[in-house]
């Protein structure tokens, strides 16, 4: 029987986490695994990564306006949907990534042969856009990209996503099929860190650290504008901010703006490797995610990435979040709230008992129940179950 599956998706591999773990665990399940891609300037066309063959087609993503993006997404779902054509039988199975979800068009010709198309939907599309484009509710807008949706996912044979919430929402809006979930957890055979030993010395800096790309959405603005309020408690706090991204020069305006740039490290993007090995370094790794409506069904992985080694989270307070960490596994603070932000960052550091508690008992819940091993059985699984 054909063991050969396509993962199309709209993003750079092998820099994309998420399609990174899932094509390994195909392969370590004895699959071959092409993944159809954007191609960086510095990347080549072809290429084989850890048993992964990697084609990559001929576009580059940009930031812009909105007319940038509808480029985007229309020249690779051309170019995806050739590429399929020409091997209608070639593959057992494609899965296909969004944004967008129209991508999953680009198997229409495979699927009139039988070959079953499997839509993943990483992120909720119209919460998406509605926040980054401040679209309006009941717009022209607005109903075309929720059309779009509900057509990808009526189109797709099997449909899986991140979270229990984002299945519901999908399940209520629209598609009442079964939605199967398949969490965006770390590996802890990378994020394998060591016990921590916490104490309190005054005489070394108490430091903070985000992991993560730089946007609005992110809202690490929040942590820089506490930095002047805890500083006054802590007089070694540092923040140290890893990744790149579109917000990162106002962060850096931002910091100077407040006086805070001599204790604000911008390290810009590191790869994925190098993060574990970055993260044990630090004593509380935050999550500054803004509220909205997309925060509250889909669940960031960098949480669950700094409990694993061995790092205190204090996170925004998300009720997505209280759903899936035990209670006192994580400090909260009020979305958008630099004091709030500042009180919870001053409660840990008063408190070396709390973040040793907290470190021991998030990191044990991670490695043993909240992780990637554990999907990445699921989602094997269901893929024999589902391919042709």
């Amino acid at each position: 029987m054909n063991k050969r599956i396509c993962h199309i998706v709209q993003s750079y591999y092998p820099r994309d986490p998420r399609i990174r773990r899932e094509a390994t665990a195909l392969v370590n399940a004895g699959y071959e695994v092409d993944v159809v891609c954007l191609k960086a300037p510095d990347q080549p066309k072809r290429e084989t990564f850890e048993g992964v063959n990697i084609i990559r087609l001929p576009l580059e993503r940009r930031r812009g306006k909105v007319s940038r993006y509808i480029f985007e997404y229309a020249a690779f779902l051309f170019m995806a949907f050739w590429y399929l054509a020409l091997r209608p039988l070639s593959y057992s199975l494609i899965h296909i990534s969004n944004l967008p979800d129209f991508l999953i068009f680009s198997g229409a010709v495979p699927k009139l042969f039988g070959v079953p198309i499997l839509l993943d939907e990483h992120d909720p599309m119209p919460e998406i856009f509605e926040a980054r484009y401040k679209i309006k509710h009941g717009s022209k807008a607005e109903k075309f990209v929720e059309w779009q949706q509900k057509a990808s996912l009526k189109f797709a044979t099997r449909v899986i996503t991140t979270t229990d919430a984002l299945a519901e929402n999908y399940k209520n809006k629209y598609y009442d099929r079964d939605i199967r979930v398949i969490m965006n957890l770390p590996d802890t055979a990378l994020f394998d860190g060591k016990p921590k030993t916490i104490e309190n010395d005054p005489s070394k800096p108490f430091a903070m650290v985000f992991a993560g790309t730089v946007t609005e959405s992110y809202n690490i603005d929040v942590a820089v504008k506490a930095l002047p309020i805890i500083r006054k408690e802590v007089p070694n706090i540092t923040l140290t901010v890893i990744g790149g991204g579109p917000e990162l020069g106002k962060l850096k305006e931002l910091a100077k703006e407040l006086k805070v740039d001599d204790i604000v490290t911008f390290t810009g993007d590191k790869p994925l490797s190098e993060i574990p090995g970055l993260l044990e370094k630090f004593d509380v790794g935050v999550s500054t995610l803004k509220p909205t409506v997309q925060s509250e069904l889909c669940f960031t992985t960098k949480s669950a990435e700094y409990a694993a080694m061995g790092l205190p989270v204090l996170s925004a307070h998300q009720s997505l979040l209280e759903k899936y960490y035990p209670a006192g596994m994580v400090e909260y603070f009020e979305p958008g709230s630099p004091d709030s932000f500042a009180a919870g960052a001053i409660r840990l550091w008063q408190n070396p008992d709390r973040r040793r508690e907290m470190s021991q008992s998030a990191q044990k819940y991670v490695k043993e129940k909240f992780n990637w091993s554990a999907e990445s059985k699921k989602y094997t699984d269901l893929i024999s179950e589902w391919r042709k």
